[in-house]
């Protein structure tokens, strides 16, 4: 069995409310593609969790948040 990012694989999507102004947060992808040149065949790093970064568009709040991978 193998784990996998719930995110990356769009099993369901995570609703994180800004812990500034309290609204949802958008996921604007893996630590690496948002930070890094763009790479579709990146690896990712952990087999027990995948970095993400959601993005508060009413605050400007950036944060990197780890999705704990599921086994599939």
């Amino acid at each position: 069995m193998d784990k996998i990012c719930p995110i990356c694989n769009k099993l369901y999507e995570f609703k994180i409310p800004c812990p500034v102004c309290g609204k949802i947060m958008w996921e604007k992808g893996r630590n690496e593609e948002y930070l890094d040149d763009y790479t579709a065949n990146m690896a990712i790093r952990s087999q027990s969790g995948c970095n993400h970064i959601f993005y508060c568009s009413r605050c400007g709040k950036m944060e990197s948040i780890c999705i704990n991978n599921v086994i599939m």
